[in-house]
C-alpha cells in the first residue's frame, strides 16, 4: 500500500468524503484542535497537511472502500 494511502486511512472517513466534494485545492490539515478540510491557501504554520485532493485521487477508491470491507 503506497505511503499516501496509508496516511489517508488515519484521517476519519468523513473527512475523506468531505475532501473528495471540497475540490482540487482543497487539503485535510491537523491542527492542535482536530481535522479540518481546507482549501489550500488558507493552511498556516504550524498546521499538518496531511493530504491534498490529488492524493485522495492517486490513492484511488481503497480509501473508502477499506472500512465497508472489515
Amino acid at each position: 500500500m503506497p505511503k499516501t494511502a496509508r496516511l489517508l486511512l488515519s484521517v476519519p472517513l468523513r473527512y475523506r468524503w468531505i475532501l473528495l466534494g471540497a475540490g482540487a485545492h482543497a487539503v485535510i490539515r491537523r491542527t492542535c484542535s482536530g481535522w479540518e478540510v481546507v482549501q489550500s491557501h488558507a493552511v498556516r504554520d504550524g498546521d499538518e497537511v496531511v493530504c491534498t485532493y490529488t492524493d485522495l485521487l492517486d490513492a484511488g477508491e481503497g480509501v473508502f472502500t477499506v472500512e465497508l470491507a472489515g
